[in-house]
């Protein structure tokens, strides 16, 4: 078994030859998808009633996971064929609130406007927009 430390990239995707095991950091909530092959996943460690366990999972084609922990973690491809395999980091929290105050808000307020106007001009809100 050979073993790879690296960070790959998200913009292709990743190949493991048959056998062969990579080390990578990843941050809590990226997502590995198996694009063809078949991927087993070791997640970082956790502490699990005082003892110390290591998630372990087998991925075939078409499948994802969502990394629970932030650490290491290693992936190993399946005997006899290469795995390829996409990850995608996730999207800061900060992000996520921005993106769903943005869509809200401005639902709401070309809503309320549009209610607003129709209301003045004593039309139907449909005349409005």
């Amino acid at each position: 078994m050979t073993i790879t430390a690296s960070t790959p990239s998200a913009a292709r995707p990743n190949c493991l030859d048959a056998g062969q095991c990579l080390l990578m950091p990843v941050r809590a909530g990226a997502v590995i998808q198996v694009v063809r092959g078949r991927l087993h996943l070791t997640e970082p460690p956790r502490w699990l009633a005082e003892t110390l366990s290591w998630p372990t999972l087998a991925l075939a084609e078409g499948q994802a996971h969502c990394v629970g922990q932030a650490g290491w973690l290693a992936l190993r491809a399946g005997d006899g064929e290469a795995a390829h395999w996409l990850q995608s980091d996730p999207v800061p929290a900060w992000a996520t609130a921005w993106r769903r105050l943005l869509y809200f808000g401005r639902a709401g307020i070309f809503a309320r406007s549009a209610a607003r106007r129709a209301r003045l001009s004593g039309g139907h809100i449909s005349d409005a927009l």
